[in-house]
């Protein structure tokens, strides 16, 4: 699965509060995030590669540590900042909301009946704590987690034959290659209970476009864009000679 499991791996392994960095010795890390058990000396190796990747996704910084290296875990949003740790608020920004799976993804079966593919594509969604998503499936956002886009579009038809995903809204967006310059593209929404890494903010306003104000705003914001019809060809000419 490339980088983007290797970011799992790395998450799961990272020791609970080491916000300030962690330390540790080469062989510790391979066996916390599943990549070596080996103890001859080749698991720095591929540590050291796996590292070398996630420096690169703007996901982790390194510095020496005697003669260890010291890691440091930063959001994950690769934006380089130093993670902290989520409050937990409810009413708060995205970044508030921690990341949580639900019991019923082992209590239902979930972990044995879906498929890799479907199982990588459930945590993306749920991880961008978004109440509705395009499902995407290109190269560019592909790349960003590590997998393929036939991967990421095995996972997102098995989603939907499970019904783990439906259809949320239509929205317009803007599209160099339609006449107008806009087209319609739907967004979908993960089912209960996997629909649990929102904030009170974002899903109050998702949920208010369901409401007889929103669909009156959407209905407008439709309108505005269609094209005011010409008159039809002698309409003109008719209605000046009933005049006469």
């Amino acid at each position: 699965m490339g980088s983007g499991w290797s970011c799992c791996c790395w998450s799961t392994a990272w020791p609970p509060g080491a916000t300030g960095g962690a330390t540790a010795r080469a062989e510790t890390w391979a066996r916390a995030a599943g990549i070596s058990f080996r103890t001859d000396g080749t698991a720095s190796a591929a540590v050291s590669r796996h590292l070398a990747r996630l420096r690169e996704l703007g996901l982790v910084d390194t510095a020496p540590d005697g003669r260890h290296t010291r890691i440091f875990k930063l959001f994950e949003d690769g934006s380089g900042t130093p993670y902290t740790a989520p409050p937990g608020k409810a009413d708060g920004s995205r970044r508030d909301v921690y990341f949580k799976v639900p019991f019923e993804y082992w209590e239902q079966g979930f972990h044995e009946s879906l498929s890799v593919p479907a199982k990588v594509m459930l945590l993306i969604f749920m991880s961008m704590r978004s109440r509705s998503f395009v499902l995407r499936q290109d190269k560019k956002f592909a790349s960003w987690y590590g997998i393929s886009p036939s991967t990421a579009g095995r996972g997102i038809r098995e989603l939907q034959e499970m019904e783990l995903v439906y259809p949320f809204l239509a929205e317009q967006h803007l599209d160099g290659f339609a006449v107008l310059g806009q087209s319609t593209r739907e967004r979908w929404a993960l089912a209960a209970p996997f629909d649990l890494n929102i904030n009170k903010t974002d899903r109050e306003a998702a949920d208010s476009v369901w409401t007889v104000e929103g669909v009156a705003c959407t209905a407008a914001r439709f309108v505005a864009i269609l094209p005011t019809p010409s008159a039809a060809p002698g309409a003109a000419p008719a209605a000046a000679g009933a005049a006469r």
